[in-house]
C-alpha cells in the first residue's frame, strides 16, 4: 500500500496489556471527541473496547465524515500504546444519505487528526475506488464502511475491498438496522450473516461485524457463536450496548424527564459495569469466570439498579397522579366559563385586552425608534441611489402631463383576517399612496375577531370610494375571503395583496405600463423585497423571467402578481382546500392557458413582504400547512397536463419541491460521446465510473480518439474494445472539439446524445435517468448536471449570459451546503446555455439545431452557442441538480495560455457577441439588477433597466 509521504515508518510490535493500573470500565470506553452527528455515538465504547481485543495492524474506514468513528478507533490506539496503522478514505463532500456539506467539515477533521494523531493516522481525501489499489490484499485487520448505503453501493464497496482484508481481518457495516428509503446495507448483511461468523448490535442504527479472516481472538468467535445458537446472555453485547446506549441517551435531545433520564443512564451504566465484571474485562481479552469478589459486588449492583426501578416506578405514579390533577382543573375551568359570574366579568376582560394591545402597539412604536440590522447593507445604499421617482417618470403616473388614454382600472384584491391594526394601516395606505390612481382596492375580511379590523376598514372606506369593502359572516380561511374579494372586482386585471404587506409607491403604475406594452398579457409579476417591523428593507429577490421548471419549484410569481380577471374568473378563481398556497395553485392554472410570452415579468422591486412572527416571508415553518398545499398544488398542475411526475420536497431545502419525471419501462436509448486524447489517469475513472454506477438500462459509449500515442491509453482503448456497451472511434484530424462531435452524433442510432468530457466522474447513479426523464418532456431541448470541483465546490450550476462578456457559470465555487440565490443552486430551472462538459439532447434535435459550430467555435462557446440556438428555437434548456458529476475542468485541453489559443479564444469571443448580442445584453434566466461583472447574483452598479 502507497501511503502518503512523510508518513513514519512503524514497525509491528506487539501491543501493550491494558489490565496493568486499569482506569474504570465508564473511563476506559468513553469517546474523548464527540461531533453533533450522532448516528454513531452509541457503538463507539465498542470501537474502544475492540482495539486491544482485535490488536490490528492496519485499520481502515470508508466514510468518515465528521470523525465519530474513525477518531474512537484512533483514541483507542492511542490509549492502549497499539502500533497500527490508521487510513480514512472520504471526498468529504457527503451524498444523498448522509448529506452534502462544505469544506468546512474536512477543516476540522483535519485539523482534529493533526492534533491528536497525525504520526499513526492518514486522511485520504478521495473516493474508495480511487483508494482502493493504494491497498494490498489481505492487508486490512479492521475494516469499517459507512459510505452510500443503497444496497448497490455497500456490495461494490465490500466486494471491491474484501479481498484487502487479512487472515485476522474484520468487517464493520452501519446502518444495518436501516430498512426505509433506499437504504440496503440491511439487505448485504444478511447475505454477508450466510459466509461468515457474526453477530450486531440493535441500537444505534445497527452495527454489524463480520468475522471474515479465520484467525480471530476468542472472545469475538464466542460471541458469534453465541449469536448463533440465540442462546445464554451475551456479557460483551450486554456491556458495551448498555454503555452506548446510555451515552446515546446523554447526547439526545432533552425530552422534558430529566429525573427519568439520569436514572435510565445510571442503570445502563450500571448494567454495562455489570456485564464487563462478568466477563472478566479487567483480566484479559477473553471470556472467564469471574475475579474473587465480583458476586459481591454484583449483588450490590443489583440493590441498587432495584431501588433505582423503584424510583422510576413512583416517578411514574407521580407523572398519572398530574395527569389526573390536570384532567380535573380542566373540568372545573369549563364549569367557571358556563357561569353567571364569568359573563359578568367580561367587560373587564375585554378591557385588559384592549390594555395588552396597546402594549403591543407601543412596542412595534418602540422597535420602528430603533435602527434596524438591514440600515447599512449594501442594498440600502443600493436603493438611495436608484430606486427614485425618475425610474418610473415613463410609467404613465399622475404626475406625468403626457398621461396616456388607457389608463386601465386595477383592482387590488386583499383578503384579511386579523392582522395586527398598525400592519393592515400601513398596507392599506400604501394602496392610497400609488403614483397611479385607476384602482379600487377589494378588502374582504374573513369575520376577523379583533372588532378594530372592521372598523379600521370602514373608517378608509367612508374617506376613499375606490375601496370596496366586504364583511364576510363566518370565517372561511384564505381562498374563500380571496373570492368574496375577487367578486367586488370590476377591473381589467386583479393584483394580489396581503393583508400586512407594503406596494411600492409606483407598483400600479409600473403594472399599467406593462398593460399597455403588452395587451396580450394574462399574467404579470415582478421583482420583491422584504421588509422588517422597523421599516428596513432587505433580501430583494430579483427573479428571471418566466422559468417554468423553476415555477413548478417555487412561487417565482408570488408577489407582485397580477392576472387578468376574466382569466382569473373563468378558471373559477381561488381554491378551497389550497389554503397557504392558493395564490401559488392560480397562477399555476392560470399559466395553463397562456403561452409563455403571454406571462410578462417587469424587473423591478414592486411589492415590500412584510417580516414578522406569524409571516411566512422568513419561511414556511410559521405556517406548516403552506408546504402540504403547496406539493398538492404542483402535482394536480402536473396531473391536469399529463405530465407523469411527482412533486416532492426538495431534499436540499424542505421550503421548495423537487419534481421527479418518470420514464417508460423501455427507455429510449443514448449515445454518451467521449473526445479524448491521451490522460488515462482521466479517461479511466470516467469510463469505470459510468460502468460502475450508471443504473440506466440502454446507453452504449463511443470514445472519441484523437490522436493518443501513450501506451497505457491505447491499453485501455484496446480493452475496451471487448465491452460490448463500448466502441472507440479513432480520429486523428486536427482537434476540433465541434467536428469530432458532430461526426460521432451523425453516426449514432441512439435516440438521445450526451456530450461528455473525459474528465468527469459519475456521483449519482441515476444521473442517466434524471437526465433522460427531463429530455423526454415536451418543449425541453438540452438538459444539463451539477458538476462539482474535486475539491466539493461547484463547478457547474447553468450558464448566464454577459459576465466575461459571453458567458459564465452561476454560483461558480460555492460550498455543497450553500443553497445559492433563493435556492437556486439547488432547484431545477431553465437557463438559456448550459456547459458541454456533461449534455444531454435528443438526436433529432442535435440535427435540427445543427449540431456544434465547425467553422468558427472549434474550441470555446461552441456548447453555448449550441443551447442558445435550441433556445432560438423556442425549446427550454433544464439544470437539474439531481444528476451529478465530479469534473476535472479542461485537465485533458489544458488552458488558453498560448498566443495561438488566446488569439483563437478572442476570435471566439467577437463571434458569439456579434451573433448574440440581445441575450448577451439581457439573459431571461438571470436579472438586470444583478451583476455582469460576475454570475454570483450580487446587485448591479448600476442596474440595466429602462
Amino acid at each position: 500500500m502507497s501511503i502518503p509521504p512523510g508518513s513514519p515508518d512503524i514497525s509491528r510490535q506487539p501491543g501493550t496489556d491494558i489490565a496493568d493500573s486499569p482506569p474504570s470500565l465508564t473511563d476506559r470506553l468513553m469517546p474523548a471527541r464527540v461531533t453533533t452527528e450522532t448516528s454513531w455515538i452509541g457503538h463507539m465504547p465498542f470501537a474502544l473496547w475492540l482495539m486491544p481485543v482485535a490488536r490490528p495492524e492496519q485499520l481502515v474506514e470508508l466514510g468518515t465524515y465528521t470523525g465519530n468513528s474513525y477518531f474512537a478507533f484512533c483514541q483507542g490506539i492511542q490509549q492502549n500504546r497499539l502500533h497500527t496503522r490508521c487510513c480514512a478514505v472520504d471526498t468529504w463532500r457527503g451524498d444523498r444519505h448522509a448529506g452534502f456539506y462544505g469544506n468546512d467539515v474536512f477543516t476540522e477533521v483535519n485539523r482534529y487528526n493533526n492534533a491528536h494523531y497525525s504520526h499513526f493516522s492518514h486522511l485520504m481525501r478521495m473516493t474508495f475506488d480511487n483508494a482502493a489499489p493504494l491497498f494490498a490484499d489481505g492487508s486490512i485487520d479492521i475494516l469499517h464502511i459507512d459510505g452510500l448505503h443503497t444496497y448497490e453501493a455497500v456490495r461494490h464497496d465490500v466486494e471491491t475491498w474484501l479481498p484487502k482484508l487479512s487472515e485476522r481481518g474484520i468487517l464493520l457495516l452501519h446502518d444495518i438496522g436501516v430498512t426505509g428509503h433506499d437504504f440496503g446495507v440491511w439487505k448485504l448483511w444478511g447475505e454477508l450473516t450466510e459466509r461468515y461468523p457474526h453477530f450486531s448490535f440493535d441500537h444505534c442504527n445497527g452495527l454489524g461485524v463480520a468475522l471474515v479472516g479465520n484467525r480471530q481472538p476468542e472472545i469475538l468467535l464466542k460471541t458469534a457463536a453465541r449469536e448463533k445458537r440465540h442462546s445464554g446472555v451475551c456479557h460483551l453485547k450486554q456491556m458495551v450496548s448498555s454503555l452506548g446506549k446510555a451515552f446515546e441517551l446523554e447526547h439526545a435531545p432533552d425530552d422534558g424527564n430529566p429525573e427519568q433520564r439520569a436514572l435510565r443512564i445510571s442503570m445502563l451504566r450500571h448494567a454495562a459495569l455489570a456485564a464487563g465484571l462478568v466477563l472478566g474485562y479487567r483480566n484479559g481479552e477473553t471470556e472467564r469466570p469471574a475475579p474473587p469478589g465480583t458476586q459481591q459486588q454484583l449483588a450490590s449492583l443489583e440493590r441498587e439498579a432495584a431501588q433505582q426501578r423503584k424510583t422510576i416506578e413512583h416517578l411514574q405514579h407521580r407523572i398519572g397522579s398530574l395527569e389526573q390533577e390536570k384532567a380535573e382543573l380542566t373540568s372545573r375551568l369549563a364549569r367557571l366559563k358556563r357561569s353567571s359570574s364569568w359573563k359578568m366579568t367580561k367587560p373587564i376582560r375585554k378591557w385588559s385586552k384592549s390594555v395588552r394591545k396597546r402594549s403591543r402597539k407601543l412596542r412595534r412604536w418602540a422597535l420602528k425608534q430603533s435602527p434596524s440590522e438591514h440600515n447599512h447593507s449594501p442594498y440600502q445604499e443600493w436603493l438611495r441611489l436608484y430606486d427614485k421617482p425618475a425610474a418610473h417618470r415613463s410609467s404613465g403616473q399622475d404626475g406625468d402631463t403626457r398621461q396616456p388614454v388607457n389608463q386601465p382600472l386595477i383592482s387590488v384584491i386583499m383578503p384579511v383576517y386579523n392582522p395586527p391594526i398598525t400592519f393592515l394601516e400601513e398596507a392599506i395606505r400604501s394602496v392610497l399612496g400609488q403614483s397611479y390612481s385607476n384602482w379600487e382596492l377589494c378588502i374582504a375580511d374573513d369575520n376577523s375577531p379583533d372588532g378594530d379590523v372592521q372598523k379600521l376598514i370602514e373608517l378608509y372606506a367612508e374617506r376613499d370610494s375606490r375601496i370596496r369593502p366586504v364583511f364576510r359572516p363566518d370565517n372561511g380561511h384564505i381562498s374563500e375571503a380571496s373570492n368574496s374579494a375577487l367578486d367586488q372586482a370590476r377591473g381589467e386585471f386583479i393584483a394580489l395583496f396581503d393583508h400586512d404587506d407594503l406596494l411600492h409607491p409606483h407598483a400600479l403604475a409600473e403594472i399599467a405600463r406593462e398593460i399597455r406594452q403588452y395587451p396580450d398579457a394574462g399574467i404579470i409579476y415582478s421583482d420583491e423585497d422584504k421588509i422588517d417591523e422597523q421599516g428596513a428593507r432587505h433580501s430583494p429577490y430579483f427573479k428571471p423571467d418566466f422559468n417554468y421548471e423553476l415555477f413548478l419549484c417555487q412561487n417565482m410569481i408570488s408577489h407582485l402578481g397580477a392576472y387578468r380577471t376574466s382569466l382569473v374568473r373563468s378558471i373559477g378563481g381561488f381554491r378551497k382546500g389550497l389554503e397557504g398556497s392558493q395564490d401559488w395553485d392560480l397562477a399555476l392554472r392560470a399559466a395553463e392557458r397562456l403561452s409563455p410570452d403571454r406571462i410578462r415579468h417587469i424587473p423591478k422591486v414592486l411589492y415590500h413582504w412584510r417580516c414578522h412572527d406569524n409571516s411566512t416571508a422568513t419561511g414556511t415553518q410559521a405556517k406548516p400547512y403552506t408546504r402540504r398545499a403547496a406539493l398538492k398544488a404542483v402535482q394536480e398542475h402536473l396531473d391536469r397536463r399529463g405530465i407523469q411526475a411527482t412533486a416532492e420536497e426538495s431534499p436540499g431545502n424542505k421550503d421548495f419541491n423537487r419534481i421527479r419525471y418518470h420514464i417508460d419501462r423501455n427507455p429510449p436509448s443514448v449515445e454518451i460521446i467521449i473526445l479524448t486524447r491521451d490522460k488515462p489517469e482521466l479517461l479511466e475513472p470516467c469510463v469505470a465510473s459510468i460502468r460502475r454506477q450508471t443504473t440506466y438500462p440502454d446507453y452504449r459509449i463511443t470514445i472519441v480518439d484523437n490522436g493518443s500515442v501513450e501506451p497505457e491509453t491505447l491499453r485501455l482503448l484496446e480493452d475496451w474494445q471487448q465491452d460490448a456497451c463500448i466502441r472507440v472511434l479513432r480520429d486523428d484530424s486536427p482537434f476540433n472539439y465541434s467536428r469530432l462531435n458532430n461526426r460521432a452524433a451523425s453516426a449514432s442510432t441512439a435516440d438521445y446524445l450526451c456530450l461528455m468530457n473525459n474528465d468527469i466522474e459519475v456521483i449519482s447513479p441515476d444521473w442517466l435517468e434524471e437526465m433522460v426523464s427531463h429530455a423526454v418532456q415536451k418543449g425541453v431541448g438540452a438538459v444539463g448536471s451539477r458538476l462539482w470541483y474535486p475539491d466539493g465546490t461547484l463547478q457547474h450550476a447553468g450558464v448566464v449570459m454577459g459576465p466575461g462578456g459571453v458567458a459564465a457559470h452561476v454560483h461558480h465555487g460555492i460550498a455543497q451546503d450553500n443553497p445559492g440565490y433563493f435556492g437556486r443552486a439547488i432547484l431545477q430551472q431553465n437557463f438559456t446555455a448550459l456547459t458541454g462538459a456533461c449534455l444531454l439532447v435528443a438526436k433529432k434535435l442535435y440535427l435540427k439545431a445543427g449540431g456544434l459550430n465547425e467553422e468558427h467555435l472549434t474550441v470555446a462557446f461552441n456548447d453555448i452557442d449550441f443551447c442558445l440556438k435550441l433556445h432560438s428555437m423556442g425549446l427550454r434548456n433544464v439544470w437539474t441538480p439531481y444528476a451529478e458529476f465530479y469534473h476535472h475542468e479542461s485537465a485533458s485541453r489544458g488552458q488558453d495560455d498560448t498566443p495561438e489559443k488566446q488569439r483563437r479564444f478572442q476570435s471566439e469571443t467577437i463571434f458569439m457577441q456579434q451573433n448574440w448580442p440581445r441575450i448577451i445584453e439581457r439573459d431571461p434566466a438571470y436579472n438586470p439588477n444583478l451583476s455582469v461583472e460576475t454570475a454570483d447574483f450580487s446587485l448591479a452598479w448600476p442596474p440595466r433597466t429602462s
